[in-house]
């Protein structure tokens, strides 16, 4: 039984090894290239990195009351969650269609530019605070998910692997073509099955 699981972890480990030089024709996953920045996108991560801060602000707003009531719990626990939220809805929008992007990246910085908000208060009117506040969270995790996006590539490099809910298997094929000199040659490709 150890020596199965060796050999199929094995398996498994070469077969993710050898696909990696494995590309197609015109693949634009091929190159390494950043997808192109649209505004529609843009406007809706930062739509919904606010989306997502203010629903984490609700939660913090109830956490806080329920754990003692007080006004500086309350705001101490929605100033916490604010920007995660605004992480995680930019990164859910952001990995949406053929991109994706660092989640670390997207959720520092939202954090970072929280951060740096709050230590700028005092040089910020007290009217305009809130509102930065708001704003800067969003816009930190939208800058962070663009830093860091790149192609979603669907069909990935390992041999087993579980994308949008299905199972995928990819096994690397090697095709023997004759040469003009009369040498065989590989052409390898990636067999590939959906369940």
């Amino acid at each position: 039984m150890k020596k199965r699981f060796i050999l199929l972890t094995l398996f498994l480990f070469c077969s993710s090894v050898f696909a990696q030089d494995l590309t197609y024709p015109g693949d634009p996953f091929a190159t390494n290239s950043k997808p192109p920045l649209q505004a529609k996108k843009l406007v809706d991560e930062f739509g919904a990195g606010l989306l997502g801060g203010l629903l984490a602000g609700v939660v913090g707003f109830t956490a806080g009351f329920l754990i003692d009531g007080k006004r500086e719990t309350t705001l101490t626990a929605i100033q916490i969650l604010y920007p995660v939220g605004a992480g995680i809805g930019a990164s859910v929008v952001g990995n949406s269609g053929n991109e994706k992007g660092s989640f670390l990246s997207t959720l520092g910085f939202s954090v970072l530019f929280s951060g740096l908000t709050y230590l700028a208060y005092p040089l910020i009117p007290e009217k305009s605070r809130t509102y930065l506040y708001i704003f800067s969270a969003p816009l930190g995790a939208v800058i962070g998910h663009n830093l860091t996006r790149s192609y979603d590539d669907p069909i990935d490099n390992a041999l087993l692997q579980l994308h949008s809910g299905r199972f995928s298997l990819h096994v690397p094929v090697a095709k023997l073509t004759l040469s003009p000199s009369n040498k065989l040659v590989p052409q390898w490709h990636l067999l590939h099955w959906q369940f």
